[in-house]
């Protein structure tokens, strides 16, 4: 039986960490940095224990950063409370909602809506001839996840779950912004939303992340150095890598 270094079959764990590892910063809230990696205006806050981002009053919370090239897939949950009694209508009072949007293409995928009237997924789906830029996209909603320690409004409406969907080709490989916006401008009402465990992944799972490639190239060079002790090569035998200033 062939025997493999144990040296070696850590370096063949780290080296299949998927590439897309850390494409999103912060996405469970768990950085002690209250809203680490995303940029808000309006009310939006960490609530102790700090697990997820709430939106309080109106509110906006964005995040930048590059998709991966390959296939990937989008995900957040939710979750919504409102004490309106009506849909929001064309002015959108009492929603909230999250798209996409990518550079330089300035392409647009509108995610998801919600207000007393429900949740609705890929809202412009249909329309998009209508709307330029707007990229056609199959939005998935589990309602059956839920965030932890959310506080909903008294006597509210309630929605929870998760968003899920691919990524389209047109947007691979683009920087992208995505954008959760509360809206609560609606007088006499108090809505309150939250997201959590936003993540973006990919099917490509070859190249190591950074930290991994280091001690990757650490423990390689361990290995040849026990190769060769055992071969009887000392250290001092080694000639030195140019550069290095030695002579």
């Amino acid at each position: 039986m062939l025997k493999i270094p144990s040296c070696l079959c850590l370096v063949f764990a780290l080296a299949s960490v998927p590439a897309n590892a850390g494409v999103v910063i912060n996405g469970d809230f768990s950085s002690s940095v209250a809203l680490q990696g995303y940029s808000s205006t309006g009310s939006v806050s960490e609530p102790p224990p700090g697990d997820f981002a709430q939106f309080d009053e109106s509110g906006v919370l964005m995040q930048t950063f590059t998709i991966p090239g390959g296939s990937s897939s989008l995900t957040f949950d939710f979750a919504f409370s409102t004490t309106a009694t009506t849909p929001t209508g064309a002015t959108l009072d009492d929603s909230f909602a999250a798209e996409l949007t990518t550079s330089p293409d300035t392409d647009v995928l509108d995610l998801f809506v919600v207000d007393v009237s429900g949740v609705v997924p890929d809202p412009l789906d249909g329309l998009e001839s209508f709307f330029p830029g707007v990229v056609p996209i199959d939005v998935d909603f589990d309602p059956a996840v839920s965030i932890a320690g959310f506080q909903g409004k008294a006597g509210g409406t309630d929605f929870s779950g998760r968003i899920s969907l691919t990524l389209p080709n047109e947007v691979l490989g683009e920087s992208a912004t995505i954008t959760f916006r509360l809206l609560d401008n609606d007088v006499g009402f108090e809505t309150v939303a939250a997201i959590d465990n936003f993540a973006v992944s990919s099917s490509n799972s070859t190249i190591p992340e950074p930290a991994s490639l280091a001690v990757w190239i650490v423990m390689a060079g361990g290995c040849m150095s026990m190769r060769r002790k055992r071969a009887g090569v000392s250290p001092s035998s080694v000639l030195p890598c140019e550069g290095s200033g030695k002579a």
